[in-house]
């Protein structure tokens, strides 16, 4: 099944309320005003507030993916070339230039978590869109270092996952690329 485009701005629109007021900020009225859209689009769609949270995790974990894609190829051609430093040092600011541009995605996504930890019916959705989320970090790591740990792996993702927090939600300063390379070089 296919998305539509009133679909796909329903969604956005649902993610943004995720960043901007949280889980308890979004309501259907809500995302119909967001998305500029008639009142009752959202419902129509997305009768529940749960699927309409499930939904936009998955088009969040799809977008993820989709700013992931190129990255991983040109990572993964820096590695064959033999230049694991150049790779690093392009992921890194990668990174750097997605906690930016990418403020809005991270936000909901750890909305989301955190929603997951107070409503059991939204843990699965949390589960999912953080796998999702962390899958990219797990493909560096791994053609890094052939033999990574699950625990090395969770302990760098960790680590990137909370700078970008701090960073995200005003707590701390920007991640610098010299960070996030020794992040890398750590594992």
């Amino acid at each position: 099944m296919t998305v539509s485009e009133r679909q796909q701005e329903i969604l956005y629109a649902t993610i943004r309320l995720l960043a901007e007021r949280g889980l308890a900020g979004v309501t259907h009225r809500a995302v119909d005003s967001a998305a500029g859209l008639p009142q009752g689009s959202t419902s129509y769609y997305y009768p529940k507030k749960i699927v309409l949270i499930a939904a936009a995790a998955k088009h969040l974990a799809t977008l993820l993916d989709e700013e992931c894609d190129g990255v991983r190829r040109q990572f993964a051609d820096l590695i064959a070339d033999g230049k694991r430093d150049e790779a690093i040092d392009f992921v890194a600011q990668d990174l750097l230039k997605f906690v930016d541009e990418g403020r809005v995605l991270l936000l909901a996504r750890f909305e989301i978590a955190l929603a997951g930890t107070r409503h059991s019916e939204l843990k699965a959705i949390a589960d999912r869109l953080s796998i999702a989320a962390r899958q990219p970090i797990e493909f560096f790591l791994k053609l890094l270092q052939q033999d990574l740990s699950q625990d090395q792996a969770e302990v760098c993702m960790g680590l990137l996952d909370g700078l970008a927090l701090l960073h995200v939600t005003g707590q701390g300063p920007k991640p610098t690329v010299d960070q996030i390379k020794r992040i890398f070089l750590s594992v």
